[in-house]
């Protein structure tokens, strides 16, 4: 299945770029909107794998590409070092939320989509945090799902926030393409004076529209026991957590993706079972 490649130019002239799966049936469809994590990009690993998943299933599926998150090119194999330092999280949010706005103002129609008011997100690892602020703040989301999910943002010590203050800069490796990115203090400094804003507990007690966290039990990137205790904050009870047994942070998937594991199948079965009717999952 091929994808219609489509850019969102933004006000700073960088671009959101798109991969756009068109359902082949059902004449309404949802849309699903699919946001990556931390050193991701659309095209790595499972993602594609994911957007013909839902697409299958009649899913208006578009998986972006946050605007810095520094992959130059489809494959993702080189970064752009200036441009990943420069990201923020209220970047990416704010980013989420234009999505929602151009996806729902000009594009739908443009498309020929014959859209059932339904609109999802999923997101993984850091995306599965920027999903869970969108969802409580976006009153058009109907769902979302968040696999192997961050928790909370601000991950470094006291130790390193000083050494990145000093130097301007936190250095971060890139194991697979041997790069050595890095963030710019404006990253921390962005996460501390917006805490509030940027708190996915506070999303997560606030929200009024359903959440799944979907995490594998052997993650060691971001430990279960970080958002296995986040359905219990939710007074309404619509938020979830499922664990996937024997699995880690990507649901033993690598990029390339060379074959289906069991463990995303599972965690694909479970995301699509939520979405058919989230207010009434595991009653």
């Amino acid at each position: 299945m091929n994808p219609i490649l489509l850019n969102l130019k933004l006000p700073d002239n960088e671009k959101i770029s798109i991969d756009y799966y068109t359902p082949s049936f059902h004449k309404e469809n949802p849309i699903l909107l699919i946001l990556h994590g931390f050193k991701g990009f659309k095209n790595w690993g499972f993602f594609p794998y994911i957007s013909e998943y839902f697409c299958s299933l009649g899913y208006a599926t578009f998986t972006m590409n946050f605007s810095l998150n520094g992959v130059t090119d489809e494959v993702g194999d080189v970064f752009d070092i200036e441009k990943f330092a420069r990201n923020t999280l209220s970047r990416e949010l704010n980013e989420a939320e234009i999505m929602i706005d151009w996806l729902l103002k000009d594009t739908i129609n443009s498309l020929g989509i014959h859209w059932n008011k339904k609109l999802y997100i999923l997101g993984h690892s850091r995306g599965g945090g920027i999903a869970a602020l969108t969802n409580s703040r976006r009153k058009e989301v109907t769902a979302s799902v968040h696999w192997a999910s961050v928790g909370k943002f601000g991950r470094t010590t006291t130790r390193q926030n000083e050494l990145w203050k000093k130097s301007g800069k936190l250095d971060i490796p890139n194991s697979r393409t041997g790069q050595v990115l890095h963030q710019n203090y404006s990253y921390y400094e962005d996460l501390q004076q917006n805490n509030e804003s940027l708190s996915i507990i506070n999303a997560v007690i606030k929200t009024s529209n359903p959440m799944l966290f979907i995490h594998g039990s052997q993650d060691l990137v971001i430990r279960p026991q970080e958002v296995s205790v986040l359905p219990k904050l939710n007074a309404q009870k619509i938020v979830h957590y499922k664990e996937i047994n024997q699995t880690g942070h990507t649901f033993s998937v690598q990029h390339p993706m060379e074959f289906v594991p069991d463990a995303l199948t599972n965690a694909l079965e479970v995301s699509s079972t939520f979405f058919e009717d989230p207010f009434n999952f595991n009653k």
